[in-house]
């Protein structure tokens, strides 16, 4: 018996589904900047979270300078069985720098 891609895909689907629809300022660690049109915003902490709580794996957190030096951190998923997961990258615009990401410990 072999591996159902096509069931992996749609579950890995649900789930960022249900994620990128429970977005809301509310949920947002920046929640004054967050506006609808850009719903990813300040989301990556917590969804970071949730992704590891349901797919395991690790959790990558990396500095980020946006292009007006503000700085930040950013935080995404690797996991065995889909890889990197960056649900909230999009959040950053053109000229934002990433530096060097480390696995770290929830309670990070």
């Amino acid at each position: 018996m072999g591996v159902n891609f096509d069931s992996k895909k749609k579950d890995l689907e649900s789930i960022v589904n249900s994620i990128k629809n429970s977005w809301g300022y509310k949920t947002s660690i920046d929640a004054e900047k967050w506006v609808p049109v850009k719903p990813e915003y300040g989301q990556d902490e917590a969804t970071s979270l949730t992704v590891n709580d349901i797919l395991g794996g690790r959790i990558i957190k990396e500095n980020v300078i946006w292009p007006y030096n503000q700085i930040k951190f950013h935080y995404y998923n690797e996991t065995r069985e889909y890889g990197i997961i960056d649900l909230t990258h999009s959040q950053f615009i053109i000229g934002t720098i990433f530096e060097k990401p480390t696995y770290i410990d929830r309670d990070e």
